[in-house]
């Protein structure tokens, strides 16, 4: 079946036909040119084949090249067990310093979190470094891995902490530092101290390849962590009430809120906590009885086990 009419398309098309009839005319004239003169074409592959090898050469080698993304985080440590009031401190002295640099528009810190470990420990700190626009920000020595490298220089100047910056990951969600990260699980029971020793050959063995650096383990078997499991039951066979045993678990290990008295025409706040001697060890932790049972051992109604690790797969891991 043949068209009633046989006439032009419409002015877009013909638009599209004329630019089409070109770019095909092009390439057939290039096409016989290089035919034509073979060795010219067999210089230009040669060409791209080596713009190409040179390009991949200058690419950076790490797993994922680093970016300026406007911002770069800081971890502040104390040494182990420090008070939250001094890293606190810290915090704030770090803050101060921040400020003071051309390159940093805004800082958002907080104290008692460790970003690198992800856990909460009261002698960690985390800092968020806002830069400036890219605009703004002139010079090699204003982009964000010389601004990271600025703010480690820092822990000269902060004696109390170790202060360490760097770059967030290029991809979210791809470790804190923009590595990698892996999990060591604990599946033969092993104690503390063989889980240290272990982290720490893996530790070494990992820094001495060539193509890894500043691998380290958050395990810290220094500062030892416990898990308390009550057992409800013979709690209550032992007329211990519940409630009492954590309002004794806050009062020996942290600090218990009592009642509030009137001084001077002022309100204060009554607040219990054990002394040092007697909250060093697991066995200070004793309840009382309601009857004649008398002060009750923790064990007795549960079980406090050392914790140094998170579940990962069903398992004990860091």
């Amino acid at each position: 079946m043949l068209k009633p009419t046989h006439g032009q398309p419409w002015l877009p098309f013909r638009w599209f036909n004329r630019g089409f009839d070109k770019v095909l005319s092009g390439y057939t004239r290039g096409v016989q040119f290089r035919i034509r003169r073979a060795v010219i074409g067999i210089a230009l592959v040669l060409v791209m084949v080596a713009v190409t090898v040179l390009l991949f050469g200058r690419l950076p080698g790490g797993l994922v090249p680093p970016e300026d993304q406007g911002y770069v985080l800081a971890s502040s440590t104390l040494q182990d067990a420090a008070a939250l009031n001094r890293t606190e401190a810290v915090r704030a002295d770090l803050s101060d310093k921040l400020q003071e640099n051309p390159a940093i528009a805004d800082v958002i810190s907080f104290a008692g979190f460790d970003i690198i470990a992800g856990g909460l420990k009261t002698n960690a700190g985390t800092t968020f470094v806002i830069l400036k626009d890219w605009s703004a920000r002139e010079g090699e020595s204003e982009d964000s891995e010389a601004v990271a490298t600025q703010i480690t220089g820092l822990s000269t100047e902060i004696q109390e902490a170790n202060v360490v910056a760097f770059n967030p990951p290029p991809i979210t969600g791809m470790s804190t530092t923009g590595g990698f990260e892996a999990y060591l699980q604990n599946r033969s029971g092993a104690g503390p101290q063989a889980i240290m020793e272990t982290a720490q050959a893996l530790t070494t063995a990992a820094n001495e390849r060539p193509e890894l650096a500043g691998v380290q383990a958050t395990l810290n078997t220094g500062i030892p962590r416990y898990a308390a499991d009550l057992d409800r039951e013979k709690a209550m066979a032992l007329n211990v009430p519940i409630n009492e045993v954590f309002a004794t678990m806050q009062a020996t290990f942290g600090g218990l809120y009592v009642n509030d008295f009137t001084l001077l025409g002022r309100n204060f706040q009554v607040n219990i906590q054990s002394e040092s001697a007697f909250r060093d060890q697991p066995d200070d932790l004793v309840v009382k009885s309601r009857h004649m049972v008398g002060w009750v051992e923790f064990e007795s109604i549960g079980l406090l086990c050392p914790c140094f690790a998170d579940e990962f797969e069903g398992g004990k891991a860091f």
